[in-house]
């Protein structure tokens, strides 16, 4: 019998009109350096973006805060330090409208490096600035306002030179006053990257392990609750070398951490994805990539219980390095796959959802700007699409890391914390739209109706695929056509096999383009490379509405 999976999509109109999303890229900075390293949605609409700057400031590099409104455009920015190093690594809007970051600085506090903490009001006006330092080697790369309006920081602190460091987790006052700090980790060089607050008021912290697991390094992650006691450890990886750059938790309280992996690599290092449950479970892990260098540094939970994440690729693209940008469902199949830049090196260090369901990725980008390094700042729709870069289509293969649980307890320790004046300057950078547009829904139109078949279901040499659709679409007042399907054929781990159009369209009677339902139809002739198993058939129209079926493949 032949089944049939429907899928109905609903054309939403107001008054004719459809809703846009903005999209842009920008490229902000001055002659030298200028690097985004963290991306948050503001209350008003825009975005604030935190990294550091060697173009503006007092010293040879400054934290750098930008403020955005909603199309992009700089309503202020800032640089702080002194007259030696001061980075930004980690931004968030405090309760009070305000911004607090985070980073580490060279230029105060007794060590090589030290953990730094700005507040900031509403309009870039520093409130005050605080220099923490710990065990030496000290840098914080996260930022957290906590509900009693306090800040959790996460990094790494602790004594390179002993071959002793550990992951960082400290709690501070609503004034910046230091309450609690722990170092989680064992007896060799262990670093943490990020850390999220949980849904039970508790926080996750990911980084990589030199202490346990099989590799060079292996990936990290740790739940400790709101006092900073160790709950678990997980160590995730293989025989090379892998680590964990960012967490995210998901709708179904577990949580997704993303970073480099050269132990599942198809070359150089790949994207990888491991996806925990609540108790620290493995359910699924990835690699995604090509034959060069792909490494993921963001990851962020979607609203449809999938995830975002942003990084940088050398496989794919149009320079030497592309930002890449790859979104998934929450089982961890692709939807889409997406690389921007220019002829140079382009890179996204930070992802956030907005609250229209697009975009926004910040990092740096050498193909356009003023100088080596300019802030760049890429606005999506939700579908992924923006005003330059193309669709990617990698490798992405399920892998079986090998996954430790070794008893880990965080170890107090002592804080010195310290006001500290410093430099503030209001800088006023250049700004190159490199592009900008609305993505319109009516340039892509959707089909009403969309059902998928495949006969005979198993199969042992052609199978016809069958792709049934209404193509009434409104526009400009008129009904036309949707694009014609695209079917693709992936193996259980992924690997896109075969990629069939169809480009048989039915011309209408009164010659405008309008279709009734029809059927579209393809035949899939496996090559001898294909072996039997289970394929997974994707319709995909315009970029937009899929339908997905699975068929046998009996050899």
């Amino acid at each position: 019998m032949r089944k049939t999976v429907v899928f109905a999509l609903i054309i939403l109109s107001v008054a004719g009109m459809c809703l846009a999303q903005t999209q842009f890229a920008s490229a902000v900075g001055g002659t030298e350096d200028d690097y985004a390293q963290s991306v948050i949605q503001t209350s008003d609409g825009g975005y604030a973006a935190a990294g550091y700057t060697s173009s503006f400031g007092a010293g040879n590099n400054d934290l750098f805060l930008v403020k955005f409104d909603s199309t992009g455009s700089i309503d202020w920015a800032r640089a702080v330090g002194g007259a030696d190093d001061d980075y930004g690594s980690s931004v968030v809007q405090t309760m009070d409208g305000g911004y607090a970051v985070t980073g580490y600085t060279s230029g105060f506090g007794a060590a090589s490096s030290n953990f730094f903490l700005v507040k900031f009001d509403s309009i870039g006006s520093m409130d005050w600035a605080k220099v923490i330092s710990g065990m030496g080697n000290d840098k914080s790369y996260s930022v957290i306002q906590t509900p009693d309006s306090g800040y959790v920081l996460g990094g790494s602190t602790g004594d390179v030179s002993a071959v002793t460091t550990g992951l960082f987790l400290g709690k501070f006052s609503s004034s910046g006053s230091a309450e609690w700090a722990k170092i989680v980790g064992g007896s060799g060089l262990d670093y943490g990257y990020f850390a999220i607050q949980t849904s039970d008021g508790g926080y996750a912290v990911t980084g990589d392990t030199r202490s346990f697991g099989l590799g060079c390094h292996d990936l990290f992650l740790a739940k400790i609750d709101c006092t900073g006691w160790v709950e678990w450890v997980k160590v995730v990886g293989g025989t090379a070398c892998e680590n964990g750059r960012s967490v995210t938790q998901t709708t179904d309280g577990g949580y997704v951490v993303v970073g480099p992996s050269l132990s599942f690599s198809v070359g150089g290092n790949d994207l990888f994805v491991v996806k925990f449950t609540s108790s620290g479970s493995v359910d699924w892990a990835r690699s995604i990539g090509g034959t060069a260098e792909d490494v993921g540094f963001s990851v962020m939970n979607t609203t449809d219980s999938g995830c975002v994440m942003t990084g940088y690729t050398e496989s794919f693209g149009a320079g030497d390095c592309d930002l890449f940008i790859v979104k998934l469902t929450s089982s961890g199949y692709i939807d889409w796959v997406r690389s921007v830049g220019g002829t140079a090196g382009d890179i996204g260090a930070s992802v956030i959802q907005t609250t229209d369901n697009g975009y926004a990725v910040a990092g740096y980008t050498e193909s356009f700007g003023m100088g080596n390094k300019d802030l760049f700042l890429v606005r999506f729709d939700g579908d992924g699409n923006t005003c330059m870069g193309g669709n990617v289509i990698p490798m992405a293969l399920f892998v079986t890391p090998d996954v430790l649980s070794p008893w880990v307890g965080g170890v107090d320790m002592s804080l010195t914390t310290t006001d500290v004046s410093v430099a503030v300057s209001d800088v006023v950078p250049v700004v190159m739209e490199i592009c900008s547009g609305d993505y319109i829904s009516e340039t892509s139109p959707t089909p009403q109706s969309f059902e998928l078949s495949a006969y005979p279901n198993p199969f042992n040499s052609a199978c016809r695929i069958t792709v049934e659709q209404t193509f009434l679409s409104v526009q400009n007042g008129q009904t036309v056509m949707s694009d014609l399907p695209t079917v693709e054929i992936f193996d259980i781990n992924g690997r896109m096999v075969a990629e069939m159009s169809v480009n048989n369209p039915v011309p209408s009677a009164n010659g405008r383009g309008d279709r009734a339902p029809t059927n579209e139809t393809v035949i899939w002739t496996p090559d001898k490379s294909v072996g039997s198993g289970v394929y997974l058939v994707r319709a995909r129209v315009g970029g937009g509405a899929t339908a997905t079926k699975r068929v046998v493949y009996l050899k």
